[in-house]
């Protein structure tokens, strides 16, 4: 793990633990009480979050794990707070419903900054993995609506409870919108497009056996076992069709991350040969934002897996028509 990775996911570990204390009350003791509400706010908050996960792409969802686990914590303790301030109204306790309504207003965006900093170092993969780490947030969001849905009063006397308090509620506000502008502006630069040029030459992977010191002659069977050659491992391009943008430009943004793609041949359980067809969907801002495989030798191998996420990791020039597609044929084997 890089140190800019490290010190994200320590930052987002960090906010998450300041999000779940606040946002339960952990601080203090205090009754529950279970009442519909509360149902509504962990309900709508799991529910989203289940949306967004499995409206990400099959290969993408184990990135989303990190981002996930902040955001459901903090949905499960902003239950747990909603069930404080309903006990408290219960027993008329308006004290302690203006220090648990301060705590989900500053617990929110805690545990929304918490998810802001896994998702920006998602955005140092893809702009799409970013996008989708960030839809999680939307889920907290709701789930803050409804805890306080015809009681705005009492998250304004939360916030003012805060006191100077607030001004770290806004640092972190700017920090979510700068964290968003750093995201799309990192992902862009990393997957901008190469300068049109000859065409890139296909890298291989061949593994040459080491050189030989000079030995008496063998014997028969071992002559017969040094004879036999080493299949070198080699990934090259057979056929690319476009529609809504340039086949060179598929082309050459493919060739771009051969390095990764041939990565994939170096794993000793990537041993298969044969040819894998793939269709790469571009987005607007020229990620791909699906890879399928339609068929293919290597269809359900593991090679072929490994192929298909690298996809992910690719970046095109931006299609004029605001979305693109394109299918390619690759080779796994000698040529």
């Amino acid at each position: 793990m890089s140190t800019p990775s490290l010190l994200l996911s320590c930052a987002g570990a960090a906010a998450s633990l300041a999000g779940v204390w606040t946002l339960a009350g952990l601080s203090e003791r205090a009754p529950l009480l279970l009442s519909p509400r509360v149902l509504a706010v962990t309900g709508v908050g799991v529910l989203g979050e289940v949306v967004a996960y499995f409206a990400a792409p099959p290969p993408q969802r184990s990135d989303l794990a990190l981002p996930l686990l902040f955001a459901t914590a903090g949905i499960l303790a902003m239950g747990v707070g909603s069930a404080k301030i309903d006990a408290a109204l219960t027993r008329k306790d308006g004290a302690c419903v203006v220090r648990r309504a301060s705590g989900i207003v500053a617990g929110g965006f805690f545990a929304m900054a918490a998810v802001g900093a896994a998702s920006l170092d998602l955005g140092q993969s893809s702009l799409h993995h970013a996008r989708l780490a960030w839809a999680l947030m939307f889920s907290l969001v709701a789930s803050v609506l409804v805890v306080f849905v015809q009681r705005t009063r009492y998250a304004g006397a939360g916030l003012l409870e805060l006191g100077h308090r607030a001004w770290l509620l806004a640092m972190i506000v700017v920090a979510l919108l700068v964290g968003a502008g750093l995201t799309r502006s990192s992902s862009a630069r990393a997957e901008a497009p190469a300068v049109a040029g000859p065409p890139l030459p296909v890298a291989s992977v061949i593994v040459m056996p080491p050189p030989a010191a000079p030995a008496p002659a063998p014997s028969a069977p071992a002559v017969l076992a040094s004879a036999a050659p080493m299949a070198p491992s080699q990934l090259s391009i057979e056929a690319v069709s476009a529609r809504g943008m340039l086949e060179a430009d598929a082309r050459s943004g493919v060739a771009r991350r051969m390095d990764r793609l041939t990565a994939c041949l170096a794993d000793p359980k990537n041993t298969q040969t044969g040819t894998l067809n793939v269709k790469a969907s571009i987005d607007a801002a020229g990620s791909v934002a699906d890879s399928r495989p339609l068929g293919g030798d290597l269809a359900s191998t593991p090679v072929g897996a490994c192929l298909l996420r690298v996809f992910y990791n690719m970046g095109f020039a931006s299609p004029s028509s605001g979305s693109a597609a394109f299918e390619i044929t690759l080779r796994v084997g000698a040529p």
